[in-house]
């Protein structure tokens, strides 16, 4: 199983969700979560001062409030007690958002609304994987049984992740990894298709990103087919890129993810550092988009990436205060 993409599948909702629990609490005047705002966006404002950027200038907004694709409406959770680390001090995140996931965990947990589970997660493959499907030629029979094997993995995933949010002894930076199904998909694809899927799979984050930011632009900014392939592409090129040069530093190479796409950085050394990190590979992202998208388009873009850096340091910083 790909790793980062299985990492993006799984956190998608919990770090949605987490972004939301800051967003309430400034919005609800907490002195607490407005010190933490003021620090998130001035270390943003710092990291991006430190890193050129070939994109036009944008203000960091306050951490936004992304949603699954799949997710109801009403999926953020009310305040409600959660569990308390080893210090005694209580984690936000399990605090806030361990709700969320006992109702995930019941619903899987019984097999007649695992099915619905796995019913929502399939249309939102069929839509992601309708591209590999002309790619490889897949007939329905063989298309159906891929999203059917995909399905029950996302859910299973997100399953894991949560079974270790309620669990206070459980370390959320190391989760449990679900089992193992490359077998399974070599078996349906054969040996002469899979490298294309598991190729596939990796570029799902950007695959994501390109589909956020067609949701932002209006009918006068539609990004074209063609022009949202080449974005695709280059971002993909940039987090290759990006990549090498960490690992050929000698650096430990981490991911951070959520629906609107992932961050790559440096997992060595501070917050700071990895959040300076991070802001480097979205300037790169940046960059690449420019000679691709217009004026209105690149905006759209910078604003998405704004976003998610906000929402990492918001992780940086609910990491440090809760080790």
């Amino acid at each position: 199983m790909n790793k980062p993409a299985w990492f993006f599948a799984a956190t998608t909702a919990l770090f949605a969700l987490s972004t939301l629990y800051f967003a309430r609490q400034i919005t609800e005047r907490d002195p607490t979560a407005q010190r933490a705002h003021e620090s998130i966006t001035a270390r943003i404002a710092a990291a991006q001062s430190a890193t050129p950027s070939a994109s036009p200038a944008v203000s960091t907004p306050a951490p936004a409030t992304p949603r699954r694709a799949d997710a109801p409406s009403d999926a953020a959770p009310t305040g409600t007690h959660g569990a308390t680390p080893r210090g005694g001090a209580p984690d936000r995140r399990r605090e806030t958002l361990a709700p969320f996931a006992r109702d995930y965990l019941r619903q899987y947990d019984d097999l007649a609304q695992r099915d619905l589970l796995l019913a929502t997660a399939r249309k939102g493959l069929e839509a992601q994987y309708a591209g590999l499907r002309e790619r490889l030629k897949l007939d329905q029979s063989t298309f159906g049984q891929l999203v059917s094997l995909l399905a029950e993995e996302s859910i299973e995933q997100q399953a894991s992740y949560f079974r270790c949010l309620v669990d206070a002894g459980c370390n959320l930076a190391s989760p449990p990894m679900p089992r193992e199904r490359s077998d399974e998909y070599l078996a349906l694809l054969g040996a002469d298709r899979i490298a294309e899927f598991n190729g596939y799979r990796e570029a799902m984050p950007e695959w994501q990103s390109v589909v956020q930011l067609r949701g932002r632009l209006s009918e006068a900014q539609s990004l074209r087919d063609g022009d949202a392939e080449r974005l695709r592409v280059a971002l993909i090129d940039a987090r290759k890129r990006y990549g090498a040069e960490v690992q050929q530093q000698g650096d430990k190479l981490e991911a951070w993810g959520m629906g609107s796409g992932m961050l790559w950085y440096s997992g060595e050394g501070s917050a700071d550092q990895k959040l300076a990190s991070a802001t480097q590979y979205s300037q790169r992202l940046r960059q690449q988009a420019a000679a691709i998208l217009s004026a209105d388009q690149l905006r759209q873009f910078a604003l998405l990436q704004d976003e998610l850096l906000a929402s990492f340091a918001a992780y940086l910083l609910q990491s440090q205060a809760n080790p």
